[in-house]
């Protein structure tokens, strides 16, 4: 979870000009960087997605990840984190992130 401005965000990008070299993915305690230079590609609906880097296939669950998609192509997600569950239970408009999944790549 990130905090920011007094609420809970589950989704940060990269401001406007900069440029981060890779990604941070959060789960639970456990923080992985996934550089851009090892990005492949990244599919999926509105609802899971995967996106693939050199070494990991990341799977992810939720609501409104067509957004995902549209950032990672310009490489600008700065940290992914699964959404609190307060904010999971009450839904709403925009990106919710519910479930992410590393796996080594195949």
């Amino acid at each position: 979870m990130i905090a920011a401005k007094n609420q809970e965000l589950n989704y940060r990008t990269v401001p406007d000009g900069a440029y981060f070299y890779g990604m941070t993915i959060v789960d639970g305690a456990r923080h992985r960087l996934m550089m851009w230079s090892d990005f492949l590609g990244a599919d999926g609906t509105d609802r899971e997605m995967l996106i693939q880097f050199r070494l990991h296939d990341i799977t992810i669950k939720g609501s409104g990840l067509l957004q995902l998609i549209r950032d990672a192509k310009r490489h600008k997600i700065d940290i992914l984190c699964v959404a609190p569950r307060s904010l999971i239970v009450m839904g709403g408009d925009g990106l919710i992130v519910k479930e992410i999944e590393v796996k080594a790549a195949e």
